[in-house]
């Protein structure tokens, strides 16, 4: 049986307006050329893979601009040497908290009991013991997160661009699922040899821009630490360490397709075997519904974040009562969305001496 945790549901940012006027077959086709390309982004290279002219691209991307939408790279946070781990616990003051920079997400649930669900980026392979360092959380459980997986979804079969509507086919999204969980490899979990603080301060940028020039690059990263970057230096990094070492896995589209005042957001956590977990992630992020994946290899577990009308609400049970057949364990918790927080790489962690993260820096700073 699928369990229901119900929240109530609060105002959230979307760009309905856009996917109900103006998404159309060529948008379409330059956001899926976007997905497949790495960051930094270039107009000139997508207008070359489709054999556009330059401002045919430009100008479609202006049109998304100006409606919220968001193209940003996806980071290997594993391979930047940092494990998310997924820590549930009740309302807790996070002033309280010692380490609350290393907090990465924030979503706040009211059944079956109040409750935060944070993500804490926790270095890989220092001999940190985690419950020492989550304890203070007074958690009811946590896992470690390993990999991260962010929408790219597929036009041709969840949108219908003569009605000008995004489509659920959760049949179709039942197969893929299938199909995945026969054929799906998990990707190997390698952490870089190669790391510095200008790598994360890139990053960190690219995380939220994937259009952002180099030039723009290097004044970004000057307003966050004060200090300057010649552009020839952050090229030959971007280039060397991020491109060279798969750090950045290409781009994902930050947006949400349904109105706030008829959406809901959901938390879909899954145990099951690692390969059912990340087959399930794939599946998700084709559809418009996904928001992001987090699976956990070590532990066998996974977390879903998806957004939908409330009109598909039933529908939506009913897949989940149909996988929850291949899971051993299917919970379902709608979220407060004014209480979801999300927060980027925290570069300010990093020690440039030793080249690695160090959580003791969190102890001295103020919160973000």
């Amino acid at each position: 049986m699928v369990k229901i945790f119900a929240v109530p549901s609060s105002v959230l940012g979307d760009n309905a307006k856009f996917f109900e006027k103006y998404l159309t077959r060529d948008i379409a086709e330059i956001l899926s050329v976007m997905f497949e390309t790495k960051p930094i982004v270039r107009a000139s290279v997508i207008a070359k893979k489709l054999s556009k002219p330059e401002s045919y691209v430009k100008k479609r991307l202006q049109l998304m601009r100006s409606h919220g939408l968001r193209i940003k790279g996806v980071v290997d946070y594993y391979r930047l040497g940092l494990i998310i781990y997924a820590v549930f616990t009740s309302k807790f003051d996070i002033k309280d908290y010692p380490y609350k920079e290393l907090i990465g997400y924030r979503a706040e649930t009211l059944s079956p009991i109040p409750g935060v669900l944070y993500g804490i980026f926790v270095p890989v392979g220092v001999g940190i013991n985690p419950s020492k360092l989550l304890r203070k959380l007074k958690p009811y459980y946590y896992f470690p997160i390993e990999m991260t997986i962010k929408p790219k979804p597929d036009f041709n079969t969840y949108y219908d661009f003569t009605k000008k509507s995004v489509k659920i086919d959760y049949d179709y999204l039942f197969k893929q699922f299938l199909m995945y969980a026969e054929q799906v490899n998990i990707p190997k979990l390698e952490v870089a040899k190669r790391l510095d603080l200008l790598d994360l301060l890139i990053l960190h940028e690219l995380e939220h821009n994937s259009l952002i020039t180099f030039k723009e690059l290097a004044l970004r990263i000057k307003n966050n630490i004060d200090k300057e970057f010649k552009v020839k230096r952050i090229n030959r990094h971007y280039k060397n360490h991020i491109i060279g070492q798969d750090l950045v896995k290409g781009c994902t589209l930050a947006y949400s397709p349904y109105s706030s005042m008829t959406s809901i957001t959901i938390l879909l956590m899954t145990c099951g075997e690692p390969e059912l977990n990340y087959a399930l992630a794939k599946a998700l992020a084709e559809t418009f519904i996904h928001r992001a994946s987090f699976v956990s290899v070590s532990s066998c577990r996974s977390i879903h974040a998806l957004t939908l009308p409330v009109s598909a609400l039933s529908k939506t049970l009913t897949f989940m009562r149909k996988i929850r057949e291949v899971f051993t364990r299917l919970e379902v918790y709608l979220i407060d969305n004014m209480g979801i927080k999300w927060s980027r790489i925290p570069y300010y962690l990093f020690n440039q001496e030793k080249r690695w993260w160090d959580i003791s820096l969190a102890r001295n700073m103020k919160s973000k």
